[in-house]
C-alpha cells in the first residue's frame, strides 16, 4: 500500500462529513491525518504554602487592652499536573486539550485556642475540545474542576472548589449574513475561610448577533441570562440563601457617513434589564429598567463640531415607576488656533408617583491659550443657566441595590442626598448577608449627604462590594433658577512648573414653593501649583509635588482645605530596571461639621530590584493616619514580594503585614505565601 492508510467505511464516512463541513480535501496519506494523535504535552510539579494570623484588640480610654481575639490559618499543598494536546482525524476538525492534576492539601485553622485540622486528596481537571477551529461554523466544549486558594481580602485565605462546564459556538459568513456568538455555562463554587463560607450555583447564557453596515457601520444584538442560587454564612451568623434572576437585552446600532473632510455618526442603543432577588425572608422589589439612547456626532469641518443626545428611561420597581426624558445639544467652533468656543442647551424631565420635575437651560464656554514671555498661559470661562420646577406627590423615593466598594475605613457617600437613615440596609453582593449598623458599618450625615463607613469590628471585608437599599426625600415642591459660573487660569511656567487658579460660583434662586432643605449656594476658590523637576538624567532622578489651598463656601456644609504631596523617584545606578519611589502627603480639612474635618497624613515607599540571576524583589510600605473629625483611624501596611526563575524552575514568595486602627479598636494581619514550581 506504499505506506498509505487503507480507508475503512467509518473513515470514509468521517471524510465525507468533514468535506460537507467545509474542510479542504485531505489525502489519507497526508501526515496531519490520524484517527487520534497526541501533538504535545507539558506539566509541572510544585508546592504552595499559605499562612495568616489575625489579632484584634479593644482598649479602654487609658489604652489598656480589655478584649483580645486571635485567629490563624495555615495551608500547604503539593500538586502535580499534566496537560496533553491532541486531535481527532485532523487538527482543524477536532482538537483536544486535557489537563489532570493531583493535589494533596493539609491545613490547620484556629480561633482563640479552638482549632481544627484537615487533610484532603483533591484533583484538578481541565478538558477543552475545539471543533472546526478556523471554519465559518466553529465551537468549543469545556469542563473544568479546580481547587485553589485565592486571598479574597487582606489576610484572609479562601479555600475554594469550583466546577464549570459549558459550550461556545460561532457562525459567520458565508454561512450566515449575521455573525452569531453563543455561550452557555454552568458553575458551582464552594469555599470557606475562617470568617465565612460560600456556596454559589450560577447558570449563564449569552447570545450576540452582529452585522456590518456600509461605511464601517454595524448593528449588534445581545441577550444575557443569569440565574444564581447562593448560600452564604459569616462567622457568628446563620446560613442564609438567595436566588437571583437577571435578564439583559440590548440592540446597539452605529451608522457612519461623510466625505471630503466631513464626518457624521449616529449611534442608537436600546437596552432592557430585569432583576429579582428572592431571599429566605421574602423577595426584594422586582426591578425593570428600559433605556433608549440616541447620539449624533457631526464634524462638518476641521473647525466645527456638533453633538446631540436624546435619552429615555423607564425604571419600574414593583408598582412604582419612574420616567426620564432628557435631550441636549452642543456645538464647538475653533475660528483660530488656540481659541475655542462652545454653546449648548439641555432639557430634562422626570416623573414618578412621588415627584415630577422639569429643567431646561443653556450653557457656553470660551477657552484661549497663548505664549507668554515666560511659558504659556491658558484661560477658560464657562457659564450655565437653568430653570427648574418640581412637584412632590410623596416624600420618599426608594433606591434598590446601589453598589458601593468599602476600602479600609474611608467613608463612602451615597449617590442621593436627604437620605432617611432608618431606611438604609446594607447587604453583600448576593444578598445572603445583611450587615448591622453600629457593628459592621456606621452612617454619618454631612450637610444633606449621607456617608457609609466600614467598621473594623464587623464582617464587611476590606475592599468588599456591597448593595445598599434606602429611601431619600425628593426635596419638596418648588421652582428655582440657578446660575453657575467657572473661571480657570493656568500658567505653565516651564515643563517643570505649573501654576493654576480655579474659581466657581453657583447661585440658586427660589422663585416659589418651599423646599425641604435650603437651596445650596456654593462659591469655591482654589489655588495650586505642581512641579516635576528632573535632578539627574543619568540616574533618572526626579522630585515633584502638588500644593493646593481651597476655600469652599456654601450654605449647607462649608469647609477650607489645604493639601500637599511630595514625591522622589528614580532608578538605582546598578541597573536601569531597578527603581524606587517615596511619596509624602498631608491634607487638612476644617469644616463647621466635625464629621467632615480631616487631618490626613500618609506616605508610601516602593522599591523594585531586578537582578541578572533571574531574581526580582519588590518591597512596599504604606502609612495613612487621620486624626480629624470625631474618630481616629490609622492604617499601616508593609510587604515584600520575591520572584526567581531559572530555566523551568520558579519560586515566588510574598510576606505582608497590615495594622488598622479605628478609635480604640486595633486589628493586625500577617499573611505569608510561597510557591515552588518546576515545569516540564
Amino acid at each position: 500500500m506504499n505506506g498509505q492508510l487503507t480507508p475503512t467505511p467509518v473513515m470514509r464516512a468521517i471524510q465525507g462529513l468533514v468535506l460537507c463541513l467545509g474542510l479542504q480535501p485531505i489525502c489519507w496519506a497526508q501526515p496531519d491525518f490520524e484517527i487520534f494523535k497526541i501533538t504535545g504535552a507539558e506539566g509541572f510539579v510544585g508546592t504552595t504554602g499559605q499562612s495568616n494570623a489575625t489579632s484584634s484588640s479593644i482598649s479602654d480610654s487609658s489604652g489598656t487592652s480589655i478584649s483580645t481575639q486571635n485567629s490563624g490559618q495555615n495551608d500547604v499543598r503539593l500538586e502535580t499536573s499534566l496537560t496533553t494536546h491532541s486531535y481527532i482525524y485532523h487538527p482543524k476538525l477536532l482538537s483536544l486539550d486535557v489537563g489532570l492534576g493531583l493535589v494533596g492539601a493539609s491545613g490547620h485553622a484556629d480561633s482563640d485556642g479552638v482549632g481544627s485540622s484537615n487533610r484532603d486528596s483533591l484533583y484538578n481537571l481541565n478538558v477543552q475540545a475545539r471543533i472546526l477551529s478556523d471554519k465559518p461554523a466553529r465551537g468549543t466544549v469545556f469542563y473544568e474542576h479546580l481547587n485553589n486558594s485565592p486571598s479574597v481580602s487582606s489576610g484572609e485565605i479562601f479555600n475554594q472548589t469550583s466546577t464549570r462546564y459549558g459550550l461556545t459556538a460561532t457562525v459567520v459568513a458565508p454561512l450566515s449574513p449575521v455573525a452569531l456568538d453563543l455561550a452557555a455555562t454552568r458553575e458551582h463554587n464552594q469555599g470557606s475561610s475562617v470568617n465565612r463560607s460560600v456556596d454559589d450555583k450560577v447558570d449563564r447564557f449569552n447570545l450576540r448577533a452582529e452585522r456590518s453596515l456600509p461605511n464601517n457601520g454595524r448593528t449588534q444584538f445581545s441577550l444575557g441570562l443569569v440565574q444564581q442560587d447562593s448560600a452564604n454564612a459569616s462567622a457568628g451568623s446563620p446560613l442564609q440563601s438567595s436566588h437571583q434572576d437577571l435578564k439583559n437585552l440590548s440592540l446597539d446600532t452605529r451608522l457612519k457617513l461623510g466625505s471630503n473632510g466631513s464626518s457624521f455618526e449616529l449611534n442608537n442603543r436600546i437596552e432592557y434589564s430585569k432583576q429579582q432577588y428572592t431571599q429566605a425572608l421574602g423577595a426584594t422589589p422586582e426591578v425593570n429598567d428600559l433605556r433608549f439612547t440616541l447620539d449624533y456626532n457631526a464634524t462638518p469641518s476641521s473647525q466645527w463640531r456638533t453633538y446631540a443626545n436624546y435619552q429615555f428611561g423607564r425604571n419600574r420597581q414593583d408598582q412604582r415607576s419612574t420616567l426620564i426624558d432628557s435631550a441636549n445639544a452642543w456645538t464647538n467652533w475653533t475660528p483660530i488656533k488656540d481659541l475655542d468656543l462652545s454653546a449648548g442647551l439641555h432639557l430634562n424631565d422626570a416623573k414618578s408617583e412621588q415627584f415630577s420635575s422639569h429643567a431646561q437651560g443653556v450653557d457656553g464656554s470660551i477657552a484661549y491659550a497663548m505664549a507668554l514671555p515666560l511659558g504659556t498661559g491658558q484661560a477658560s470661562y464657562s457659564v450655565r443657566y437653568e430653570q427648574r420646577d418640581q412637584i412632590a406627590n410623596g416624600s420618599l423615593v426608594p433606591i434598590v441595590g446601589e453598589h458601593a466598594v468599602l476600602n479600609g475605613t474611608a467613608p463612602v457617600p451615597l449617590s442621593r442626598t436627604r437620605v432617611t437613615g432608618s431606611s438604609v440596609q446594607v447587604r453583600n453582593i448576593n444578598r445572603t448577608q445583611t450587615y448591622i449598623e453600629g457593628i459592621d458599618y456606621v452612617l454619618s450625615v454631612v450637610g444633606i449627604s449621607t456617608r457609609l463607613q466600614r467598621l473594623l469590628t464587623g464582617l464587611i471585608l476590606d475592599g468588599e462590594e456591597v448593595l445598599i437599599d434606602y429611601e431619600f426625600d425628593v426635596g419638596g415642591t418648588f421652582a428655582s433658577t440657578q446660575l453657575d459660573q467657572g473661571l480657570n487660569l493656568n500658567w505653565a511656567v516651564s515643563p517643570m512648573l505649573n501654576l493654576y487658579l480655579r474659581y466657581s460660583d453657583s447661585a440658586p434662586t427660589l422663585r416659589s414653593g418651599a423646599p425641604t432643605s435650603p437651596l445650596n449656594s456654593v462659591q469655591t476658590r482654589l489655588i495650586g501649583a505642581r512641579a516635576d523637576v528632573p535632578l539627574s538624567s543619568r540616574i533618572e532622578l526626579m522630585v515633584g509635588g502638588v500644593l493646593e489651598h481651597e476655600n469652599h463656601r456654601e450654605t449647607i456644609s462649608p469647609f477650607v482645605r489645604s493639601s500637599g504631596e511630595f514625591y522622589l523617584q528614580g532608578a538605582i545606578p546598578l541597573e536601569t530596571r531597578n527603581n524606587y519611589r517615596f511619596g509624602l502627603r498631608h491634607s487638612l480639612v476644617s469644616a463647621e461639621n466635625l464629621l467632615q474635618d480631616s487631618d490626613l497624613v500618609g506616605y508610601d515607599l516602593l522599591l523594585g530590584l531586578h537582578f541578572n540571576t533571574g531574581l526580582s524583589l519588590n518591597a512596599t510600605a504604606l502609612y495613612e493616619r487621620d486624626r480629624g473629625g470625631i474618630s481616629f483611624r490609622e492604617r499601616k501596611t508593609a510587604g515584600i514580594k520575591a520572584l526567581w526563575r531559572y530555566r523551568r524552575l520558579s519560586f515566588s514568595a510574598d510576606l505582608s503585614r497590615t495594622q488598622e486602627s479605628q478609635d480604640r479598636y486595633v486589628r493586625e494581619i500577617t499573611l505569608g505565601r510561597f510557591d515552588l514550581r518546576r515545569d516540564f
